[in-house]
């Protein structure tokens, strides 16, 4: 038999710390309701960037993931919101409505992603993503 440390003794041991990247359930919880916030836009006039701010401004000191998925979520909410006012006028030569088709689409399909990938614990880097906030 192998001499086990008096800490240890032969009930089951404590597993050793994860190092797989996981977060408390909190954090989880709030960087999804971050990343899925950003669909307020679909019901309420800036809503895609008031409900991230909120909840990043409120949970980041108690969360720093939230602190680093709120940037991520203003970033691309501020860049699709940039994106929009340059296809709004576009709209005069016909181009414009594609372009916001397709923003539209991709902001969708986009945040449920990043929600995704935030409730397995990940940041979610959004494409053509300016950013404004480091």
């Amino acid at each position: 038999m192998h001499d086990l440390p008096p800490s240890q003794g032969s009930t089951s041991p404590t597993p050793p710390p994860s190092t797989s990247g996981v977060v408390p359930a909190g954090t989880v919880q709030w960087t999804v309701l971050c990343h899925l916030s950003g669909l307020l836009a679909f019901n309420v006039f800036l809503g895609n960037l008031i409900g991230p701010l909120i909840i990043w401004l409120t949970q980041r000191a108690e969360y720093p993931e939230v602190d680093r998925h709120g940037k991520e979520v203003l970033n691309f909410h501020l860049s699709w919101a940039l994106y929009y006012l340059i296809a709004g006028p576009l709209c005069l030569v016909l181009i414009g409505f594609p372009i916001l088709a397709v923003l539209y689409v991709s902001s969708l399909v986009l945040t449920c992603i990043g929600a995704f990938k935030a409730s397995e614990g990940q940041l979610y880097r959004y494409p053509f993503t300016i950013r404004f906030l480091k």
